[in-house]
């Protein structure tokens, strides 16, 4: 493929209609597209990918906002491309879908996507299925894969010089498309590890219930089942062992019960003897508590006794506290006047913080207003895009609105279709059951036309007489007559046949006319909609759309849903922004406001310091005269001084009623130690020691033989589910270790963890066949660029055995011999080895592509980075790729490039907005 001219129309940065005649730069060799920064020298390959494939080089760069926002509003976004493939000459125009402002009125208009394919024989395509299929049929080649051979982008290819064996996966894996195998890789991997888990699981099950295993000391077993809890017996060992002891312990706990329930019978009756003792001894034990409490009471009741005596003599203290208390309560209106005093200096230190407090809060309600106005100021300045927004958010809603009436056109159509074919259904029964009466009346009419001329005979002979010449035979003897049928058709019968015949064929002609009629517009309908789903690139039978069309209207009211919602938010910060304008104005006034208050507030605050400093020293001055330093000094001791009064006479009291009550308290204890000392005496008291000595021998062997018991129970339960779970176990993990063998073995060699070997997964192994076949074409360029000097060489071994390897690059330094990592090369030396690789993976690719030979190519920057002997190599094999009949295009505005290269495509910015271009030749 060879572009022959391109035109270029309200595109990108060109705001008017562009026109690069390719032809004029000839048929081979090199050329410059030069220009300013920003200008749109990448934007001309854009253009001829756009035109070719409706898409552009950069994800980035979407179809849909091609549109120049330089252009006029008469203006047509469209590129237009005139080519060469194959010896004959192509032209296809492809605009993108775009809005833009009505001529007359305001507002703006919608422009749909659509493109159109001018053949050599001067036919022309317009479906946009029809153009995509007839331009890979041309060039052979995908668009993705036409951006890998006719771009070079330097720096996507410097990263592919150097990177890891991981990440350069990621790059083969689009180009060359073997996911498939890395998926392969991760479905057995994830199989292995499945199996794996469930035989470790398994294992563990059985190890965890064998560890359970309850045994003691005192069997023959002991030692069998101390090796089973360790894991150290075959399974079917331990299940062996294990349903011996199981055996063993049932039969020992029958015998254990029966122990157990003649021991109780005993010791009931020692229990009966038991509890005659207790009572005995705590009536012992009550009688020296009341001999003891006797003794205590006696002596408090001494104490209570001399302490009545003392409460009395000090009673007579209270008269004195009387006369100091009516003296403190005498100065009490000396302390209220001072406390006034008081309280006005702590009113008007109270209002001096309060002051002060509003004083600070209106500083910092100055500085949250200076604040507040540079953070409106700054979202003023963020929303200074808000219009535009809005207007982007109205074109895409009126865009998504436009499709939605497509698609529901588009579902009338195929309702429209399916009515159609309906009524052909039905008019075609009714036309084979016409056909089906006409035949019936035909057979009808053809047997008695058949009767009918099969009677002609008997009814002339009818009308024969001797020696008259018969009319059929001429014979004038008539010696035997044919003899008529008495069933014979009458002509009248043969003739309501014939035309009940006709009028059953012409109700059946009539009707296939119908059908034909029908099956015609039908046939159109399924055309018509058949291209409406083209149109919206549905690849299904019109039989199977009503799902596909559905799914893409409800795709549609969400993209309306998300679109409204863009548009309302737009619009709110478009409304903000007028708010934001309306609210600054108020915000500087607002801080003008508080400086002036801020003013007001430092003078008032030094005016009341001032009379507060007046009344302090009036207070210190009184202050002096009082006894006490306050109103509530002087109340506190008025009234410690009538506690004082109170507790005295109180403490008098308190006396009295404590010495009364022991006295009465001691009465009642020396009765009830007489009623005790004559229960005692009339008791015997059973012998203690030999009660408890049986208690206790019961009592233990009791005891003995029930922790015996309830670990022999305890260990038959516990090992019951103990050997049930075991022999579960045992029947899987047979299935589980030969599944797990299997699939470690199949995901040990496809994800490169065969120990003792190189990591190489599968899919790398797959890329490293490519990566062999790229490097060798890479260096046929790499020699030749650096002299001779360097050759790629892909690293054949890992740094070490835990890394993925396979994909790495090393150089040969064939100066010294010497092998390196492609890393440490220079800037230039780089420049030139990721130039050859990137070269080697364009032949790679086009060679599986089929052999497809691209006849221009395009290398965008990294020049910059080379000497002048460098620069050179580079052009030098540059140039040997133009050979023959190839251009080879260079977008760069490195000046030695201009310098070297006559022929060049210049590309300027216009003052007025736009951009426009200059062929030098």
């Amino acid at each position: 493929m060879r572009p022959l001219k391109l035109t270029i129309s309200a595109f990108g940065p060109y705001a008017g209609e562009t026109v690069i005649d390719f032809e004029k730069l000839g048929e081979s060799g090199l050329y410059l597209i030069t220009g300013d920064t920003g200008a749109g020298k990448t934007t001309i390959f854009d253009a001829i990918v756009f035109a070719l494939y409706g898409r552009t080089s950069s994800d980035f760069r979407e179809a849909k906002s091609l549109r120049s926002q330089y252009a006029v509003p008469s203006a047509r976004t469209y590129v237009s491309l005139r080519f060469l493939s194959h010896g004959k000459e192509y032209t296809i125009t492809r605009n993108p879908e775009y809005t833009r402002p009505k001529l007359r009125g305001s507002g703006e208009t919608h422009e749909g996507a659509a493109c159109e394919l001018l053949m050599p024989d001067k036919s022309v395509l317009t479906k946009n299925k029809e153009v995509e299929a007839a331009v890979y049929d041309l060039l052979g080649i995908t668009c993705d894969q036409f951006l890998q051979i006719a771009m070079i982008a330097q720096g996507d290819f410097r990263k592919l010089l150097l990177d890891k064996t991981e990440a350069r996966k990621e790059i083969f894996r689009q180009i060359f498309r073997t996911g498939r195998f890395e998926a392969l890789q991760s479905r057995l991997k994830s199989d292995y590890l499945r199996a794996e888990s469930a035989l470790r699981a398994a294992r563990a099950g059985i190890r965890q219930y064998s560890a359970g295993i309850v045994c003691d000391g005192d069997g023959d077993d002991f030692e069998t089942l101390q090796r089973a809890r360790r894991g150290e017996l075959p399974d079917t060992e331990t299940i062996t062992a294990l349903t011996s002891r199981n055996e063993a312990d049932k039969t020992a706990l029958l015998t254990m019960d029966e122990a157990l329930k003649k021991m109780d019978k005993e010791l009931a009756a020692v229990n009966e003897q038991a509890g005659k003792l207790t009572a005995y001894q705590r009536a012992e034990e009550q009688q020296a508590l009341v001999l003891k409490e006797i003794g205590v009471l006696t002596s408090q009741a001494e104490e209570s006794g001399k302490a009545l005596a003392k409460a009395q003599e000090d009673e007579k203290r209270t008269e004195a506290l009387g006369e100091a208390a009516a003296q403190i309560k005498a100065e009490m209106e000396q302390y209220d006047r001072q406390e006034a005093l008081k309280q006005t200096i702590l009113a008007n230190r109270k209002q001096s913080d309060k002051q002060r407090i509003i004083l600070d809060k209106k500083k910092e309600s100055l500085k949250a207003a200076q604040q507040t106005l540079e953070s409106l100021q700054k979202e003023k300045a963020a929303l200074s895009d808000a219009a535009e927004e809005v207007v982007k958010a109205e074109a895409a809603l009126a865009k998504e609105q436009e499709q939605g009436r497509r698609l529901e056109k588009l579902s009338a159509s195929l309702k429209d279709w399916l009515a159609r074919q309906a009524r052909l259904n039905r008019a075609q029964k009714d036309c084979a059951g016409a056909i089906e009466g006409a035949d019936r009346a035909a057979e009808a009419y053809r047997q008695l036309q058949t009767a009918f001329l099969s009677e002609q005979a008997g009814i002339l002979a009818s009308g024969l007489t001797d020696g008259a010449p018969c009319p059929v035979c001429g014979s004038l003897s008539h010696p035997q007559k044919a003899q008529p049928s008495d069933h014979a058709p009458s002509e009248q019968q043969l003739k309501a046949a014939q035309a009940e015949m006709e009028k059953q064929q012409a109700e059946a002609q009539r009707q296939s006319a119908f059908c034909a009629q029908l099956r015609g517009s039908c046939e159109t309908a399924r055309t018509a909609l058949e291209e409406a789903l083209a149109e919206q690139q549905m690849q299904v039978a019109p039989e199977h759309a009503a799902q596909p069309i559905q799914e893409a209207l409800a795709v549609h009211q969400q993209r309306l849903k998300d679109l409204r919602q863009r548009l309302h938010t737009a619009a709110a910060r478009q409304q903000r922004l007028a708010e934001l304008e309306a609210s600054l104005p108020k915000q500087e006034a607002q801080i003008t406001s508080l400086r002036e208050e801020i003013t007001d507030l430092q003078v008032a605050l030094a005016e009341l310091i001032t009379r507060t400093n007046e009344l302090i020293a009036q207070y210190n001055e009184q202050k002096q005269r009082l006894q006490y330093p306050d109103k509530a000094t002087a109340q506190k001791q008025y009234q410690e001084t009538i506690r004082q009064i109170n507790a005295l006479k109180q403490a008098l009291e308190n006396a009295r009623q404590r010495h009364l009550s022991l006295n009465n308290k001691l009465e009642q204890r020396r009765g009830q130690q007489e009623q005790l000392q004559r229960q005692l005496a009339e008791a015997d008291k059973p012998d203690g020691e030999a009660i408890t000595r049986r208690q206790q021998e019961l009592s233990g062997r009791k005891a003995d033989l029930m922790a015996q018991r309830d670990a022999v129970s305890s260990r038959l339960s516990s090992n019951a589910a103990t050997l049930a779970n075991i022999q579960d176990k045992t029947r899987d993990i047979a299935i589980l270790e030969r599944r797990y063998q299997l699939t470690k073995s199949l995901s040990d060699t496809a994800n490169g963890d065969v120990s003792g070997k190189d990591r190489i997964k599968l899919e790398t192994y797959i890329q490293m066949a490519y990566f062999d076949r790229i490097i060798a074409r890479a260096n046929t360029r790499l020699m030749r660029m650096s002299g001779g000097q360097y050759e790629m060489k892909r690293r054949e071994e890992a740094d070490n055995k835990r890394s993925q390897s396979g994909l790495e690059i090393n150089v040969i330094d064939h100066y010294n011999g010497g092998e390196r990592s492609a890393s440490t090369l220079s800037g230039g030396e780089s420049f030139k080895a990721s130039l050859a690789l990137a070269l080697g993976l364009s032949d790679e690719v086009q060679s599986n592509a089929g052999g497809v030979r691209l006849d221009t190519m395009f290398v965008d920057e990294g020049f910059g980075t080379l000497d002048e002997d460098s620069l050179k190599s580079a052009m030098d094999t540059l140039a040997g790729l133009s050979q023959g009949n190839r251009l080879v295009g260079i977008i760069s505005h490195v000046n030695e490039l201009k310098e070297r290269i006559d022929r060049q495509i210049i590309v300027k910015k216009d003052r007025d907005g736009g951009s426009s271009v200059t062929l030098m030749v």
